[in-house]
Order: C-alpha cells, then structure tokens, then sequence
C-alpha cells in the first residue's frame, strides 16, 4: 500500500505543514494523518508519539512537545502552522442569528500595533486591548496566556468600516443634490 505524507513536522522548529486543506469548526479537524507510533522516550531527540494525559495525544520531536491533541480535539501546537487552505464551519444551520448587520461599539478604536513576538517583528493586536470590547474574540489558554481570534476582530472592523462608508456616502449625496 502506498502512504501519502499529510503533515510535516519540522525537526528544529515544529511547525507543521499540512498537504491538505484543514478544517476547523471551533478546533482543528483535519484530514487523516498516518503515523507509526515511536517506543521512544520522549524526551529524547527522536520523535516520540506518546499520552501527555489520559484521552490526549503529543508529539515530542527533539526532547520537546511540539504538538498536543485533547480529548475535545482541540490541537495546541508549538510553533506556526501550514496550511494549503483553513475552512470554518460556517453553515447557518449550525448557527442561531442573534443580530444582523451588528457593529461593534469601540472596535475602532482598536489600532493595529508593531511588536516583537518570538525574536521576529510582527504586526497585530495584544488581545488584552480586545476585552471589554469583543471578548468573544478572546480565550484563555491553560497557561493562562490570552489568544484572539483576528477572524472576529477583522470581521467586526469590516463591519464598522462598511457602516461608516455607507454614512459618508449618504451625506456625499446630500452635497451632490
């Protein structure tokens, strides 16, 4: 039988590059990814597939967990992911409309900034700057650091941008007549 390699887990970094689209729907479901599990130690610097905790799945490479799967399949990796595509279930039947054409109060008053993350400049917004204003954007990890979803807060600000251009539009018109 042939074997089509899905994901590529760098050695040095852990980053992981997919082959195929991933999906997510709130966590990351993806295609399937053969693997022969490694009798390994995991702390040793062969690729190890091992149980972190019971119901859970990790990966070591390098004496280091560069990927964790929990038992609810959300997937917490190390480092950057790859991906051809990323999809969202975004189905209106999984959905309930709570309000239509909604804009965010104070969304624009969010700015972008430039930071140093991981030795590397970056551009983005801290996801402390987001509570109070969109906190359906943020979550709290395990570790007690903050991640957002830049999906929500550029969707909000798209949001706020095509409102205030049909506004500027309306009193373009009034000029006009």
């Amino acid at each position: 039988s042939t074997k089509t390699q899905v994901l590529n887990l760098a050695r040095s970094t852990g980053a992981a590059t997919f082959s195929s689209s991933v999906t997510a729907g709130g966590n990351i479901l993806g295609a399937s990814i053969i693997m022969t599990p490694v009798t390994a130690n995991p702390s040793s610097t062969s690729p190890a597939l091992y149980q972190p905790a019971t119901g859970e799945l990790g990966i070591n490479v390098n004496g280091s967990e560069r990927i964790r799967i929990a038992s609810t399949g959300a997937a917490t990796f190390s480092s950057s992911v790859s991906a051809t595509s990323f999809f969202e279930v975004s189905d209106k039947t999984q959905k309930t409309l709570i309000q239509d054409n909604v804009i965010i109060n104070g969304i624009e008053n969010i700015l972008a900034k430039t930071y140093i993350k991981d030795n590397k400049e970056e551009i983005g917004y801290f996801a402390q700057d987001l509570q109070g204003v969109l906190d359906s954007s943020i979550n709290m990890g395990e570790n007690g650091l903050l991640s957002l979803s830049y999906r929500q807060v550029h969707t909000a600000k798209i949001s706020s941008l095509e409102f205030r251009v049909k506004e500027l539009e309306k009193k373009l018109m009034k000029y006009e007549a």
